[in-house]
């Protein structure tokens, strides 16, 4: 149901692979560049981006917010998402969570979620 997607160990530094676009499906090279991708961002920026997945994953999952194929990529309920981490969250957390999904759908093979939208 949600195509490749897991939630992260919060206790590790490890992220969703990064490569999960079809094209990269029989690439030898796949997990190790995965790994450098990995190694690209802070520990605490991945550990940040988890947890801003995961709560968007859990926001498309309680809102039924799913494709066709029973995925929910591409997101294309940014503003819900927004509005609903107004009501919990600050604003420095929006944006963190917000950067969380849209570095997702970089990685899963989607473009930038979040180009000329008005958030």
């Amino acid at each position: 149901m949600l195509s490749g997607i897991s939630f992260p160990d919060s206790r590790s530094n490890s992220r969703t692979n990064p490569l999960l676009h079809p094209a990269f499906a029989h690439d030898p090279l796949k997990d190790e560049v995965a790994t450098y991708a990995n190694w690209g961002l802070a520990w605490t920026t991945n550990h940040m981006y988890a947890a801003g997945e995961k709560h968007f994953i859990q926001f498309c999952l309680m809102k039924k917010f799913i494709t066709s194929d029973g995925d929910i990529l591409p997101a294309s309920k940014g503003t819900y998402f927004s509005s609903y981490l107004a009501r919990k969250v600050k604003h420095s957390t929006i944006k963190l969570y917000l950067a969380a999904v849209r570095n997702l759908h970089i990685s899963c093979g989607y473009g930038d979620p979040l180009t000329g939208k008005l958030l």
